[in-house]
């Protein structure tokens, strides 16, 4: 109904940015915490096209981990594609994954009902 092709739905395909940069964990333990806010942001600002209001679908994140799960230093949590290399930026955005050591938990999936 929105113009989209049928097959095109039925197996999305679209061309990724050509830098990639994988996002590791800093140390051993849980995938404690995700800033899923601070992700969108992120990359609406490496995504910003040259014209205004443009955005580059091609810069992407692709996650590897999910929360809750443990990992080990240097497992790839992760990875993130870029138009350019941008190291200060592959750091925001890994800084977003938090690990933790020991037992830490996974929040509740249901916060409460109503």
């Amino acid at each position: 109904l929105q113009g989209a092709e049928a097959a095109w739905l039925r197996r999305p395909k679209a061309a990724l940015a050509p830098v990639e940069r994988p996002l590791m964990a800093r140390r051993s333990g849980r995938l404690a915490r995700v800033a899923t806010r601070r992700l969108g942001l992120l990359l609406l600002e490496a995504a910003k096209g040259p014209a205004p209001g443009a955005i580059d679908h091609g810069v992407s994140l692709a996650t590897f981990a999910r929360i809750g799960q443990e990992v080990a230093a240097g497992d790839e949590l992760a990875r993130l594609y870029l138009r350019r290399d941008d190291e200060a930026l592959a750091e925001r955005f890994g800084a977003c994954f938090v690990v933790e050591e020991g037992n830490a938990q996974a929040p509740a999936l249901i916060r409460d009902r109503l």
